[in-house]
């Protein structure tokens, strides 16, 4: 099991660091604190995540000026404690802090990229947390800020693509800032112009799927998720003023025609053993919007229509 090694480890590098004190024997036992709070995180105890993750946070700030060798690790290494605490941070139900925690890690980021432009790996981190931020403001219901900050990750993320179109997580993470930019438009009446945002994120997901399916961790997640914004954008079209019955039913089966595929796929994943505790809730969630779009599908056959 990922946590027993994950403990063990942290017994070794909590011993070492008591031997030989350092900054060195530190920046370890601090990678041993976030290796347990991710495991811990995927079996969902995210409070004892969080524990870890602070002190993983605690030990990184205290040698972060540890010298020219070990600061840029421990730098890089702090943004991504700051992200995983985001995360969990979210799924305790936090609204304001992942955000705040989005941010503490893409101030670290943009100032390493800053001093080395070249550097891919660290535009790479810092359009993560862009996409982050965004994420985590959406989930707030600040879909004005969501935008702006997915739409420059989007920006980023097309920038690495371009230059190595080998590089298939920049390539993800379009596909993820387009399904969402979309949704977010959908979601302030911009049902058009998100459709094609969303359509977009769904083509990429497709296209990775199906360049090598073997690999099916994130790509199944990523699929589920665009198929469920596909239906979140006809459930919207169903509800517009001025529709016909006529239109409307068939906005609501393709809403449920889309949730269906997503059900399905976040089912093939669960079973793949592929949805972490995080997204644990997403079958359900989606479950959920199946019967919505049955009961209105239901509500306009009666016979009062």
């Amino acid at each position: 099991m990922a946590l027993d090694y994950a403990r063990k480890y942290f017994d070794i590098q909590q011993g070492v660091a008591a031997l030989v004190p350092g900054p060195e024997s530190q920046e370890r036992l601090a990678g041993a604190y976030y290796q347990r709070a991710l495991c811990r995180a995927d079996l969902g105890d995210f409070a004892a995540a969080i524990s870890d993750l602070q002190k993983s946070a605690g030990i990184r700030e205290a040698i972060v000026e540890a010298g020219p060798g070990l600061s840029t690790r421990v730098r890089v290494r702090l943004a991504g404690t700051y992200g995983l605490m985001a995360a969990v941070l979210a799924h305790q139900g936090g609204s304001q802090l992942p955000v705040n925690m989005c941010h503490k890690a893409s101030d670290i980021l943009a100032k390493l990229s800053e001093s080395d432009p070249t550097n891919a790996i660290y535009r790479e981190y810092l359009n993560e947390s862009y996409y982050y931020m965004g994420f985590f403001s959406e989930g707030n219901g600040d879909l004005q800020g969501s935008l702006k900050e997915y739409r420059v990750a989007l920006a980023g993320f097309e920038a690495l693509a371009s230059a190595d179109p080998k590089e298939t997580r920049a390539r993800r993470f379009v596909g993820k800032c387009q399904r969402h930019i979309g949704t977010d438009l959908v979601g302030r009446g911009e049902v058009a112009l998100g459709f094609e945002n969303i359509r977009k994120g769904l083509s990429i997901a497709e296209e990775l799927y199906h360049l090598d399916p073997t690999e099916k961790s994130d790509k199944l997640t990523d699929l589920a998720d665009a198929y469920a914004a596909v239906g979140f954008a006809y459930s919207r079209a169903a509800v517009q003023p001025n529709a016909s019955i006529s239109a409307r039913c068939a906005k609501w089966k393709e809403a449920r025609a889309a949730y269906n595929k997503s059900l399905q796929t976040w089912l093939a994943a669960k079973s793949d053993g592929a949805v972490s505790a995080m997204d644990a809730g997403e079958p359900d969630r989606v479950a959920r919007e199946l019967a919505v779009c049955d009961a209105a599908l239901r509500r306009l056959a009666a016979p009062s229509h």
